[in-house]
């Protein structure tokens, strides 16, 4: 079973300069026939653009998931668990490695999600086509709850590049603030794909 909500304000898809989105969605497996998956999962995500002076752009982004098992289940499927680190969620950490290890200390990820992005989009001479801004992220993934002494936050600058075939690749250089020894680091990442 699958449900969800959308709310949109933005003034464009690609690069908006105003507005808010919210998407709050809602999955739960539902043991019937052969299937014997007893959990649900919820997430909401929410992006907030104003500018500030001329072409100067605030930019808030928040992500928040949480997802347990029911029944006979005690936790949420591996399969369903949140990542992070990386473009899109706490940059300067490699992608998905953030949160909770196994014995040999590879990521398996989590239940519960907490991530949040403050950016500040800074003019350039090519707006149209490139997008630049100076961020501060912070977030992680738990198991059953929120630590707050495990939050990871880093800061950096990103770049956003719409070509001429209409996708859009990002380029970040992060540095970590808040780290821990056995963290997987990457300051330089990139990504293809639409960006908010």
């Amino acid at each position: 079973m699958i449900a969800g909500w959308n709310y949109n304000t933005l003034d464009r898809a690609i690069f908006p300069t105003r507005g808010v989105a919210h998407s709050i969605n809602f999955e739960a497996g539902v043991p019937f026939g052969k299937n014997k998956l007893q959990y649900y999962r919820g997430t909401y995500t929410g992006f907030y653009y104003h500018p500030i002076y001329k072409s100067f752009i605030a930019h808030l982004n928040a992500e928040f998931g949480y997802g347990n098992g029911y029944g006979s289940m005690t936790d949420l499927p591996f399969f369903k668990n949140f990542y992070s680190g990386g473009i899109g969620s706490v940059r300067g950490f490699r992608g998905n490695t953030l949160g909770p290890l196994d014995s040999t200390n590879n990521p398996i990820g989590g239940n519960v999600l907490a991530q949040m992005t403050f950016a500040l989009i800074i003019p350039n001479p090519f707006e149209e086509s490139l997008r630049t801004s100076l961020f501060v992220d912070a977030g992680n993934v738990f198991y059953r709850r929120i630590k707050l002494s495990d939050i990871r936050s880093s800061a950096g600058v990103q770049a956003e590049w719409r070509t001429p075939l209409g996708m859009v690749l990002t380029f970040s250089l992060a540095k970590p603030i808040n780290k821990k020894a056995g963290d997987r680091l990457d300051a330089f990442q990139f990504n293809l794909g639409a960006s908010l």
